[in-house]
Parts: structure tokens; C-alpha cells; sequence
């Protein structure tokens, strides 16, 4: 293929033998398969500024600065100058966060979506729980007899129901009878979801002492203010008793202003999330710790919305 003028001084160097073919473009550059000896390597190619896309283009530029204070003027007005300060500065950043990420112990790569996401079948099947559901009336008064019984893993409100859930079978059908005998009482056999997995495992974990980190809200923002929680990742607390610690988390670049560099919303990718925040100058992961908590007889909703309410007055502090 047509060598691309850019890479033509890296050939010239001896340090890229011949380009492949093209791998991938994206807003900010394009990349190419290139053989360098004995080795295919990838050589990222940064479009020139006027033919670039951001959609944000000010968050990839966050945290940015330069000590010269020429510089720094001209590249607050835009001029010519300016603009090419600009332009090094940003490249500048980039180059720096590859090797960043070069040396980093993980690294991360794009093999198609749902490649890194297995099946919620596979969970549910690999956890192995057999699970009955309870409606009636006053359920509540049920949840600490039926905690008690033999092959009993876990009992939790899903709605108007209980969800009895253990690891035997045929020991959790024994154990139920009893209360299949009632008639105020109606049990059948219910396939497990993802809930109920996912409370088994967490209700196991703080049995044995466990520390869970959970995030409630169960998806990014862009931290202007806190999204409704989840309470459902409250129940394996309340059905052990275990204290929970409400914590912020908030960013803050150099000036002690909130970042938005971080921030994994919308169109955003993970990586360039990382990019960003990589790229990006003296900013500050801000946590703030409440005071531990147990439920004290509150149901999952109620105490998970005093929860969100404390987090929201520890970001305040």
C-alpha cells in the first residue's frame, strides 16, 4: 500500500521497514500495521488539527498547561503560534500516556463486543443455586425462620415475594416443606437470575468477613450529582446484619476544580477515558468517608435511599 507522508521519516530513520496495512481511524489519528525487522508493530498517525473531530475537544485538553507564559498566551488567543504550541503540547501528552500505558501492568484491547462478557446463562448455571419463591402475607415475619433452616443460602424480597435461594436442591425442598403445607402460603420452584446470584455471592462473601466495594448507582455520570441507587446491592448487608460505609468519589483537576477527564458517558470509550485521564495534569481522586451503618430494621429501599442522601452531604464537605 501507498505509504502514508508522515511515516515516510520513520522509514527513512530505518525504523519502519514497510506499512502492512491500515488498522483502524478514529477522531484523532489513524493506525497502521507496520513490519519493523521480524516484528508487525503499530504506528498511530495523528491527523493535522483542522481535519480532527472532537466532539469534546476541550476534555482532552483539561489539565493541559505549559510554564513558558508566552506560550501559554498564545495558546489562550488562538493565535498561529499559539495553535502549533497547541498542537505540540497535545502530541506531547499522547506520546507521554502510550509509554504510560506501555509500562503499566495491564494492558487493554478491543477483540469484538461481548468478547470480554460471558453469557448470563453461564453465570447463573456456574452458580448453581436452586431457588424457591414465597407470596403471602406478612412475608416479613418469615425472612428470620426460613434464614435458620437447613440449606437455606439466602432469603431476599424481590417485590411482592421471597426468594428462598440454596446450594442443595433437594435439602432446601425438605426444608420448605413445612411452610408448602400452609395454605396462606404459595411456594413454586423459580429459575434463578442474575439478582439472585449475585446476592448468594455477596451475602457468602461478607459471611466470611469479607470488604465489598459496590457502586449503587450501577452506571457512570459525569459527576455533576449522584444517580438513584440500586437497592437491591443492599440486600445481602441487611441479610447478614453487616455494616455498610457510605463513600464519595469525586475528581478534581489541579486548581481543585471538579474534572470531567475521567468521565465514561455516552459516546465515551474506556480507553479513551483512561486517554483522558492519563492525559491530563494534577488531578485528584477526592474520597470522602461517612460513618459505618447497619440497617436497624429498614427495608432495602428506605435504607438505601438515606445511603444516596449521606453520600450526597459528604460531597458537600
Amino acid at each position: 500500500m501507498k505509504t502514508p507522508k508522515r511515516i515516510e521519516p520513520l522509514i527513512e530513520d530505518g525504523l519502519v521497514d514497510e506499512v502492512l496495512r491500515p488498522l483502524m481511524s478514529g477522531k484523532e489519528a489513524a493506525v497502521y500495521v507496520v513490519r519493523c525487522g521480524n516484528e508487525l508493530r503499530c504506528a498511530k498517525v495523528y491527523k493535522e488539527a483542522n481535519k480532527r473531530s472532537f466532539r469534546q475537544a476541550a476534555e482532552y485538553q483539561e489539565g493541559r498547561k505549559v510554564r513558558n507564559s508566552r506560550q501559554a498566551r498564545a495558546m489562550a488567543k488562538g493565535s498561529k503560534f499559539g495553535r502549533k504550541e497547541t498542537e505540540d503540547a497535545w502530541q506531547n501528552a499522547e506520546v507521554a500516556a502510550l509509554f504510560r500505558l506501555f509500562e503499566a501492568p495491564h494492558y487493554f484491547r478491543r477483540a469484538g463486543k461481548g468478547r470480554f462478557k460471558k453469557a448470563p446463562a453461564d453465570i447463573i448455571a456456574q452458580a448453581g443455586l436452586a431457588v424457591w419463591s414465597i407470596a403471602g402475607a406478612q412475608l416479613e415475619a418469615l425472612v428470620v425462620p426460613i434464614k435458620a433452616l437447613p440449606g437455606v443460602h439466602s432469603v431476599s424480597a424481590f417485590g411482592n415475594t421471597l426468594h428462598v435461594a440454596g446450594l442443595d436442591p433437594v435439602l432446601l425442598h425438605a426444608s420448605l416443606a413445612p411452610y408448602r403445607a400452609r395454605a396462606d402460603l404459595q411456594l413454586t420452584p423459580a429459575q434463578p437470575d442474575l439478582e439472585d446470584v449475585f446476592i448468594s455471592l455477596m451475602e457468602q462473601a461478607l459471611r466470611q468477613n469479607e470488604v465489598l466495594a459496590v457502586f449503587p448507582e450501577g452506571t457512570t455520570g459525569d459527576g455533576t450529582h449522584v444517580l438513584p441507587f440500586h437497592a437491591n446491592l443492599l440486600q445481602a448487608a441487611i441479610a447478614v446484619n453487616a455494616p455498610i460505609q457510605p463513600v464519595a468519589l469525586q475528581f478534581a483537576d489541579a486548581q481543585g476544580q471538579q474534572s470531567f477527564a475521567p468521565c465514561y458517558i455516552g459516546d465515551d470509550t474506556l480507553l479513551g477515558s483512561l486517554w483522558r485521564t492519563l492525559c491530563s495534569d494534577g488531578i485528584q481522586a477526592v474520597v470522602t468517608f461517612g460513618a459505618p451503618q447497619t440497617a436497624e430494621g429498614r427495608d432495602r429501599r428506605t435504607w438505601s435511599a438515606a445511603v444516596r442522601e449521606d453520600i450526597i452531604a459528604l460531597r458537600q464537605r
